[in-house]
């Protein structure tokens, strides 16, 4: 029997507490392994021991750690008095600088220490593992690896796992199912070349995006409007990514691998610009000095323009022809091959830098890695792109665009003069799996028994699952073994009163033919809430209590008056909507088949209303759960309100109720998102037993084991209550003095009182004395009178109508 790879890799060490060292250890403990963080002595260096290190975590921005509290389970340890103490890790992961002489002294003081079971590993981002070997004594070489983290690595999905050819297969396998499942990464076994995959290929992308900005005459910030979202590349897009990262960090990138690259043809562009040099020279190191290549005074953001030589506002205006190509097109894949012939200068920038990625890529991809896929999940998981280079290379019509770079190989057009590889000459990825060059066939992902998700998402893998219905709003999968999984597909996953009625269906669906109901998302979010449009349409409309001629008319002439908005649709009665979710929510709360949600990114507002209603909650490690409607001025009413006030009670015991019910009732005044599925539990959205995973990739096969034991455990649900002791006229005054101090200070609006008011009056149960009991549907009703009393004011009208139009809360 194979031995768990939690078990296996209990106890963990890290040499290093820099910046990557200490976040290493930190997601190692996220993750429950024991960690051991080994520094300097105070005598050495007080800034690089490990209390120091482990002190930062709980400061650090993103959060390094799921609760702060964690930090103190790393363990700090020195060179001069705790090496013995290595002895008992079975996985000690060096993050030193990225110097060889100071990896080389590290390792003469730990080696002698390893116990023979010990797999020792580098977090490099390029320098040789294959150097470095040769340093080892031969017990040691068959267990030395190259892990390669990105930062932050609680929240980068993409390690590189690069395993010389001396390293026993049976501990790369059991490294990839420890970094995969106890880790949550994505793993992709990389070659040992300079840059490995990720970075060789986006540091090309980044500087060729900055040659032909430079060529062209593109501003940086025109370029970061043109290189992100819009053609489905990371948000931060090529130069702000760079502040982001560090000018100086970029520069060590760029500078290493220039001297890495002598017979790369590309290698003369891997030179850092003037502009960059001067603002380093300057400190101005981007986002961690105040100012890089973007610099904010006040609320306004100024970009560097090399040509004034100085700052300048930021604009995000891009050419509105080229918008509406790639709009019309339907997306940058299918835009891409008309872009070559194009003439104005946006459409030739976007070519280029697509073209000259493309063509690295496959002059390169041998040395780099096995297959396409590695290089493409490399770009997905590393840089935050939406597609790899060879699945947008495929999508975007494959020999089509061949021939389009070929000519312009041969025009001199591209930025070297390299002839692509014959094996160019085919689909990159087929049902068999994805094109290895080495291998010279198409090869099928690596097994992960866990991850049952690819079977339906990827495309270099053939469905094996079986899609029951799907819609505009839903898709339903029949998982086998009685077990129905139901996915949204509306944008941000978020509730319509179109996807009510078919997730209501559904439901019936699987209590008719399946013994259990998942709800899962196929990427993140889990659900954002409500479809917040229809919710204003129906105010705006005043489909309160009925939808008739008049409420259709109204429809009507808002449709036409506001024709760039979306279609409203069917439109029933706000109150009937309200039932309808709550009705809904308390089926899967009480019907007579489990329902499990898997749970990943946002579930907010009705999202997380539908998660608390479930017999079980498999959540990712990096799932923001929070009961946020009083940011659109309104309360939770599809069952929240009523929920936390149970959890509350049941979890108060003999105890004193307010206590428990004030924390959760702050938490929903104040709009609170956990910042992590660990402080959810400790928040009460998630429960003890409710499951946390650290790989979003493996919820679905969580959620269907939980499922299964709870279909094979003689399943009863829990029935709904009629003795809910609630802290009535009493409590509620308690929570209207907190908030009468607080207006009083003018900490919160006159809006954000009355708001907070109804909160604290359905939380508390309503105009009655306290101890009373009261039913489930008693809650229900409070809920849905609140909110609807809250949604009439014109206050939470505009509330919704300034998050529609700008994503950000209004506080009036």
């Amino acid at each position: 029997m194979k031995q768990d790879p939690y078990r296996r890799f209990k106890r963990a060490a890290v040499l290093g507490t820099g910046t990557m060292g200490a976040q290493i250890a930190a997601h190692l403990t996220n993750c429950g392994v024991q960690v051991r963080l080994f520094g300097l002595t105070a005598d050495e260096d007080e800034n690089a021991t490990a209390e120091h290190a482990i002190a930062g975590l709980a400061r650090s921005k993103p959060p390094a750690l799921g609760l702060p509290a964690w930090a103190q389970d790393i363990q700090p340890a020195t060179y001069t008095h705790d090496l013995a103490r290595i002895a008992d890790c079975t996985l000690v992961i060096e993050a030193v600088s990225e110097d060889l002489h100071i990896k080389k002294r590290v390792y003469q003081q730990v080696l002698p220490h390893l116990n023979r079971n010990t797999i020792l590993a580098s977090n490099t981002s390029g320098l040789s593992i294959t150097e470095m070997t040769k340093w080892m004594p031969a017990q040691v070489r068959d267990r030395f690896v190259g892990v390669h983290f990105f930062n932050p690595p609680r929240f980068m999905p993409l390690v590189e796992l690069i395993a010389p050819n001396q390293i026993d297969p049976a501990i790369r396998t059991e490294l990839d199912a420890f970094l995969t499942s106890v880790l949550g990464k994505q793993v992709v076994r990389a070659k040992d070349a300079p840059g490995f995959i990720a970075n060789r290929l986006g540091m090309f992308a980044m500087v060729a995006t900055m040659h032909h900005a430079e060529r062209l005459g593109i501003g940086f910030d025109i370029v970061d409007a043109l290189c992100g979202e819009r053609i489905e590349r990371a948000k931060s897009a090529c130069f702000r990514t760079a502040d982001l990262v560090g000018l100086d960090i970029v520069q060590a990138v760029i500078n290493n691998l220039h001297g890495a690259l002598a017979h790369d043809p590309w290698q003369h562009y891997f030179q850092v610009p003037d502009w960059m040099n001067q603002l380093i020279e300057e400190g101005k190191l981007g986002q961690k000095s105040g100012a890089g290549v973007y610099k904010k005074e006040g609320k306004e953001i100024l970009v560097f323009d090399t040509k004034r030589q100085q700052y300048r506002p930021a604009k995000k205006e891009i050419d509105r022809a080229f918008k509406q190509k790639i709009k019309d097109a339907g997306g940058i894949a299918a835009a891409l091959p008309d872009l070559q012939s194009a003439q104005d200068t946006t459409s030739q920038f976007i070519w280029a830098i697509h073209r000259d990625v493309f063509h690295y890529a496959a002059v390169h991809l041998a040395d780099l890695a096995d297959t396409v896929r590695a290089a493409d999940h490399a770009m997905r998981f590393g840089f935050g792109w939406r597609h790899g280079i060879f699945s947008l290379w495929q999508q975007a019509g494959g020999q089509t665009l061949t021939q389009q770079i070929n000519r312009d190989i041969k025009n001199g057009a591209a930025m070297a003069d390299m002839e692509l590889p014959p094996w160019i000459d085919r689909n990159f990825y087929s049902t068999d799996g994805a094109w290895s060059p080495a291998a010279r066939q198409y090869v099928a992902p690596v097994a992960r028994p866990r991850d049952l998700a690819p079977q339906v998402m990827k495309h270099d893998k053939a469905p094996r699952l079986n899609v029951v219905t799907e819609d505009a709003q839903l898709r339903a999968v029949d998982l086998g073994d009685g077990i129905l999984a139901v996915n949204f597909k509306t944008k941000m996953h978020t509730i319509s009163y179109e996807l009510l009625e078919g997730l209501a269906a559904i439901y019936d669906l699987a209590r008719s033919d399946y013994g259990a109901l998942i709800i899962w998302q196929e990427d993140a979010p889990f659900c954002a809430g409500a479809n917040l449009y229809q919710i204003l349409a129906g105010a705006k409309l005043g489909a309160y209590d009925k939808s008739g001629l008049i409420t259709n008319l109204k429809r009507q002439a808002f449709e036409s008056l506001n024709p760039k908005l979306p279609k409203i649709g069917k439109l029933p009665p706000i109150r009937d909507v309200l039932q309808h979710l709550q009705d809904l929510c308390m089926r899967f709360k009480h019907g007579d088949i489990p329902v499990v949600a898997a749970v990943q990114g946002l579930a907010l507002g009705g999202g997380c209303e539908l998660l608390l209603h479930c017999d079980r909650v498999v959540a990712a490690m990096d799932s923001f759960i929070g009961l946020v409607e009083i940011g659109v001025g309104v309360l939770p009413a599809g069952g929240g309100s009523k929920e936390m006030t149970r959890r509350a009670e049941e979890r108060a015991g003999t105890t004193p109720l307010f206590p428990i019910l004030a924390q959760y009732y702050e938490q929903i005044a104040l709009a609170k998102v956990s910042s992590s599925a660990a402080e959810a539990q400790q928040m009460g959205y998630l429960r003890a037993a409710d499951r946390i995973i650290a790989n979003p990739q493996e919820l679905l096969y969580v959620a269907r084991s939980e499922a299964l034991a709870l279909m094979r455990g003689n399943y009863r649900p829990p029935r709904r209550r009629k003795d809910i002791k609630i802290l009535g006229r009493a409590g509620r005054a308690n929570f209207l003095a907190q908030l009468t101090n607080l207006k009083a200070g003018q900490f919160i609006s006159d809006h954000d009182y009355l708001c907070a008011a109804q909160i604290a009056e359905v939380l508390c149960g309503g105009d009655l004395d306290a101890d009373q009991v009261v039913s489930d549907d008693w809650f229900l009703q409070l809920e849905r009178e609140g909110f609807v009393r809250l949604l009439k004011t014109s206050a939470s009208q505009q509330r919704i109508e300034h998050i529609l139009k700008t994503g950000k809360p209004l506080r009036n």
